[in-house]
């Protein structure tokens, strides 16, 4: 049985891609900032061996309580989700509000790939990151964060390939049930969703079923690239 860790596997996304990988019959280390949300996925896949670690992963002791929860030690699968926008807390032009924008989309998967490196199966070890749409289009901070990824990404598939490990980096769109709808579609969603090529807003599925595949056998020559899933609107600016 394969092994998957899902960071950010609470909500959204990341939830949707704890249901594909169990569905495939994998067990699951499911991290996140929020106990409750974790349990509450768990719950959902009753025949699905699942450990929750409730986990801030822009800590080094975060990190470690993660590293510590493999009881067997091997990872098939590290699927880093774990990202999002700061706290209102945090002033967005201020220093504090740049490390912590960096911190959450880049830092988290940084110090999980390295702190779990050594238990990646070899070969056959799959990493696969969340970036974003605002990468390619330069949205602000957040798209610098998520574009930061997609370069860290490139060194770990370089640095795994001699030994089996493929990284490869996934850039969602307009995705239905995240933050970026939170309090439902407004005018500008709209907008920016009439400029993809297929009219729609992705669903958190999509998304995972391309993790699962970049996770898959089959794709065991695509190794440092990064899949758009968009509904093809990266081709307007």
């Amino acid at each position: 049985m394969a092994h998957t860790v899902v960071t950010g596997g609470g909500t959204g996304i990341g939830r949707a891609i704890a249901h594909a990988f169990a569905e495939r019959g994998d067990s699951l280390t499911l991290v996140g900032r929020r106990e409750e949300k974790l349990a509450e996925v768990a719950a959902e896949l009753p025949g699905t061996a699942v450990d929750c670690v409730p986990a801030d992963l822009t800590t080094p002791e975060g990190v470690g309580a993660v590293a510590g929860s493999l009881t067997d030690g091997t990872v098939d699968v590290l699927v880093n989700n774990a990202g999002g926008l700061i706290d209102d807390e945090y002033d967005p032009k201020g220093a504090e509000g740049v490390r912590r924008m960096i911190d959450l989309n880049l830092t988290s998967a940084v110090l999980l790939t390295e702190a779990l490196w050594e238990n990646l199966a070899r070969p056959g070890g799959r990493v696969v990151n969340l970036s974003s749409l605002a990468a390619q289009r330069g949205n602000g901070l957040y798209g610098a964060a998520k574009a930061g990824v997609i370069g860290w990404s490139t060194g770990v598939a370089r640095k795994g390939g001699p030994e089996g490990i493929t990284a490869n980096t996934i850039a969602p769109g307009y995705i239905m049930d995240t933050e970026f709808f939170e309090g439902g579609r407004a005018p500008h969603h709209d907008r920016l969703i009439e400029e993809t090529l297929l009219k729609k807003a992705g669903e958190p599925a999509h998304i995972a079923a391309t993790a699962v595949f970049l996770a898959s056998e089959g794709a065991g020559l695509i190794t440092g690239q990064t899949i758009a899933v968009n509904g093809g609107s990266y081709i307007h600016y």
